[in-house]
């Protein structure tokens, strides 16, 4: 990871912008039963949905562990699209299907017409930047490029990043050829994941796995209602909310200049105290950033952790420029 050239990226968003298509899952859920089964299925409250307005939410399985992650937006009255971090297509569509019986729904991979992309600098700055992603939101109308796009006030990458949603081919070959031109589409991967993680969003498969419980995630407000009623695996959430913690949280952890693997698990002797997901290098740290799980009482901001590895410091999420370094 070259963390002079992710300076240079970040001072082109910020002088110039800059644009990446994400490589992640479009799954459309359709039918007169759509809605009730999207209900019944995610911890948050998909019934109250409107046209083009969202709520980001977990799928979990009977246990309460996590198989998905991502934002459910309505596009109609009964379609609807998921939309979460890449490689949740098969799984999702998968686990799903098992409890289709008579419901009138149906899946289909949107990726064909429909694409999502991130983009930041001087040319979305105007847009509305007043996020508040502790609320369903609403799709926003905007114009990228001549190109007439929607876009979720959510801070995925931070608040100068928006994430627009294109619903054709059209939109998507033109605001491709537009980005090009302009010479908006060079930035390194590494930089997008050094926002989307200063930002402090996880995406499932690496920060979020099949082992997790929702409120290890840390993501409550967003992503759970805990007034909606019955669906798939709330009994597991409402005896956590009963308990009133969970053993393991996700945090930002500084992991210092050579950063660490994602995966590794982070051990006092014999006990795992940290488990490492995704990591970047943040210019305003000064170091490496990971998103990990620490064991409870070890999450509040400003706690060093003493590992075989070395001592870490957990920092807040997001980072702002009051985090110290």
């Amino acid at each position: 990871m070259d963390s002079e050239q992710i300076r240079q990226d970040r001072n082109q968003l910020l002088q110039a912008g800059g644009m990446v298509r994400l490589e992640w899952t479009l799954l459309r859920v359709f039918g007169r039963d759509a809605a009730t089964f999207l209900h019944n299925m995610t911890t948050n409250d998909v019934r109250s949905l409107n046209i083009d307005s969202f709520c980001e939410s977990y799928v979990l399985d009977v246990r309460g562990k996590i198989v998905a992650h991502g934002f459910i937006i309505r596009l109609a009255d009964e379609s609807f699209l998921f939309l979460g971090g890449p490689g949740q297509m098969a799984t999702l569509t998968a686990h799903w299907e098992r409890f289709v019986i008579a419901e009138d729904v149906q899946f289909e991979c949107g990726a064909a017409q429909m694409s999502v992309w991130a983009a930041a600098g001087p040319f979305v700055d105007e847009w509305n930047n007043d996020l508040d992603d502790t609320k369903n939101g609403q799709l926003q109308a905007g114009v990228l490029f001549d190109v007439p796009v929607k876009w979720m006030p959510m801070a995925v990458f931070g608040g100068r990043t928006k994430l627009v949603v294109l619903q054709t081919v059209e939109q998507r070959s033109a605001l491709t050829d537009n980005a090009e031109r302009r010479g908006l589409l060079s930035l390194m991967p590494d930089t997008w994941e050094s926002l989307r993680i200063e930002a402090g969003f996880p995406l499932y498969g690496v920060d979020i796995t099949i082992e997790n419980l929702p409120q290890e995630v840390c993501r409550n407000l967003q992503a759970i209602n805990f007034n909606k009623g019955c669906y798939l695996g709330q009994e597991t959430v409402a005896r956590i909310d009963a308990i009133g913690h969970v053993n393991w949280h996700l945090v930002g952890l500084k992991c210092g200049k050579t950063g660490l693997t994602s995966g590794q698990e982070l051990k006092q002797g014999t006990k795992t105290i940290a488990k490492i997901g995704s990591q970047a290098w943040i210019p305003q740290l000064d170091c490496h950033l990971a998103l990990a799980y620490v064991r409870r009482g070890s999450e509040s901001p400003g706690t060093q952790l003493q590992t075989d590895d070395g001592d870490l410091e957990v920092v807040g999420l997001p980072v702002t420029s009051d985090t110290h370094s």
